[in-house]
């Protein structure tokens, strides 16, 4: 079963979206200020901007620590490194910008404020993958 040229992939998208899933409900368990399937389903668009940004860089992350390591261990240890990467990106942002309340600019559709969330969580899915590298 194991020999199918198309079984270790399989496998391996699998765990990259599992892992992309994952991580995207630890970061709304870590913005406890609203739930983003209920702000997108709202129509809230600075969420899905932001939540957009987030997934990109999400996957930027995994395809870097899928392609990168050689071993499940190494994948999932560089992954780790960085989700944890852009999440100290974000709470670093948030603190030297503290004029700016994020969440609940995002909470109110403050669009604007979506478009920046979005370019920062790129810029820093961006970053994390050279550092992978």
């Amino acid at each position: 079963m194991w020999a199918h040229p198309l079984v270790v992939p399989a496998i391996t998208f699998v765990a990259g979206a599992l892992a992309m899933l994952l991580s995207q409900r630890l970061f709304d368990l870590l913005h406890p200020a609203y739930r983003t399937s209920s702000e997108i389903a709202k129509g809230n668009v600075a969420v899905a901007l932001a939540n957009g940004g987030r997934l990109i860089a999400l996957s930027m992350v995994i395809y870097q620590a899928i392609t990168r390591n050689d071993s499940a261990g190494q994948c999932l240890g560089w992954g780790l490194f960085g989700i944890v990467f852009l999440l100290a990106g974000y709470y670093l942002f948030d603190v030297l910008t503290p004029t700016v309340k994020i969440q609940q600019q995002l909470k109110q559709d403050n669009r604007a404020v979506g478009v920046l969330v979005l370019c920062l969580y790129i810029g820093l899915g961006i970053i994390a993958s050279a550092v992978m590298m």
